[in-house]
């Protein structure tokens, strides 16, 4: 088994002084929003790709080569897989994905695997 722990959501009315913020969410408006940022943000990714493969290199020079820990807040369905899986990143980094929106997992997880990410030989983890 994959050194894998993803959890994408957690809720802040676990703690007391925070649950008036932590509204009900529509889970049908959530769905549509998690499909439509999977599937319709393809030209935008596409349009800003060179420039953050740069943002990503020089986020890379100043990680450790190996067990970084890198936290994603707002993951959403992880397009940034493609960068995280270069070879340029480092070796068994620890990736915290943090997203409100529960249908986000299913494409994050699909991103990251086309990424490699998952792969054993990374030996990254995804929390």
């Amino acid at each position: 088994a994959l050194p894998i722990s993803w959890r994408l959501y957690h809720r802040c009315s676990d703690l007391p002084e925070q649950s008036e913020y932590d509204l009900p969410r529509n889970q049908q408006v959530d769905a549509g929003f998690a499909k439509g940022m999977a599937y319709g943000m393809i030209d935008y990714e596409r349009a800003v790709s060179k420039r953050k493969r740069r943002l990503f290199d020089r986020l890379f020079e100043a990680l450790p080569a190996e067990g970084a820990v890198l936290v994603e807040v707002g993951i959403g369905s992880f397009p940034n897989a493609l960068y995280l899986g270069s070879t340029k990143a480092p070796k068994g980094m620890d990736i915290v994905g943090v997203d409100p929106n529960v249908f986000m997992e299913q494409y994050a997880l699909e991103n990251a695997n086309r990424a490699g990410l998952l792969a054993e030989s990374r030996q990254s983890k995804l929390r």
